[in-house]
């Protein structure tokens, strides 16, 4: 697969193999694949080349190319499904999902009762934690320390963050036959996977990738 269509400030380079952001700071931009899925099972490997620290979130997951990409972002619409690397979240027909039991904190996530950090009915992004704020934390994959204050999810501003070599090459399966989707982290070799309702996500499929931040750059191997 390459990329194709794009929405937002996003860049094609690399004959449509890289895509680079290059609008503000959380200016999230949307990528399409080229490729159309109706059967089979298919494998799109990935590459993160860059990731701004201060902000990882990079969507990865499917849509129905029945969904026009000027309607919505893909991680919102009920047409897609997929996970966004950095704060291991999932998204299913458009809803942040709560119940993360099925991805296995699969990018190193170590919170023990997940609904009270992601509720996605007031999910919030985060703020920085109060200078007296002593915990309990959870570090992620990429090396940063969340915590919980004031009804939101809060980052600590002391501990650096940046772009981990074990979420670095993931592999996207697309299994049409089984109705299916699995993420392979290459590294580990976890892998997490969303069963598809075609009610919603009508064939034919796309990949669908999202970019948050000035700079970030997936590429498909």
């Amino acid at each position: 697969d390459k990329f194709g269509l794009v929405r937002g400030s996003v860049r094609l380079a690399n004959d449509g193999r890289m895509a680079i952001h290059e609008g503000t700071s959380l200016s999230t931009a949307e990528i399409r694949g080229q490729r159309l899925y109706n059967s089979g099972i298919h494998r799109i490997e990935m590459k993160i080349e860059a990731m701004t620290k201060d902000n990882v979130w990079v969507y990865i997951g499917i849509i129905s190319s029945t969904t026009p990409i000027e309607t919505i972002l893909a991680y919102k619409s009920s047409s897609s499904y997929g996970w966004v690397l950095g704060t291991d979240q999932i998204y299913a027909k458009g809803r942040q999902q709560v119940d993360f039991s099925n991805v296995g904190h699969f990018f190193g996530s170590n919170v023990n009762d997940d609904t009270q950090w992601y509720d996605s009915g007031s999910f919030k992004w985060y703020n920085y934690c109060s200078a007296d704020y002593q915990g309990p934390w959870v570090t992620d994959s990429c090396g940063r320390r969340w915590g919980w204050e004031n009804n939101c999810s809060c980052i600590d501003r002391s501990v650096p963050s940046g772009m981990p070599a074990n979420v670095a090459t993931i592999e996207l399966i697309i299994d049409c036959n089984n109705k299916k989707i699995i993420l392979i982290n290459k590294r580990t070799y976890k892998q997490a996977e969303l069963t598809i309702d075609t009610a919603y996500c009508m064939f034919s499929w796309q990949l669908s990738v999202a970019l948050c931040a000035n700079g970030d750059r997936i590429s498909v191997i």
